[in-house]
């Protein structure tokens, strides 16, 4: 969705279905769907045909995440962190929230309070 932050999600085309009808014998079926980065398993937002066999479909899920921002058993970034792009070292990771660490924001406690960057929010 953005090249320049993978954390905002990803985009899948699909360019060359089937023929569209046989009213459109020329057109064929194409579909893109857009996957916002979030932390729910999936939700469609919206799903539209613009134009006559052309489909357009917009979810959230962490599915649209990079894969840096590990899903726990309580969600993206254990849900204590949110996923997001550091553009000066150009890399993906979760955001821990206050109290919490580690590559999925998993750990708490004391250990914790010291790599707090003073500049996370909990969302």
């Amino acid at each position: 969705l953005d090249s320049n932050d993978p954390t905002k999600g990803v985009s899948i085309k699909y360019p060359s279905g089937e023929k569209c009808s046989e009213k459109h014998p020329g057109i064929l079926r194409s579909a893109t769907v857009d996957v916002t980065c979030a932390n729910v398993d999936h939700v469609v937002v919206s799903a539209q045909e613009p134009l006559k066999c052309q489909y357009h479909m917009v979810m959230k899920s962490y599915h649209g995440c990079p894969t840096e921002c590990p899903i726990t058993g309580n969600g993206l970034c254990d849900s204590h962190g949110h996923c997001a792009y550091d553009k000066k070292s150009k890399q993906s990771y979760c955001f821990c929230n206050e109290g919490y660490s580690g590559s999925s924001c998993s750990t708490r406690g004391s250990g914790a309070a010291t790599t707090y960057d003073g500049f996370s929010v909990q969302l």
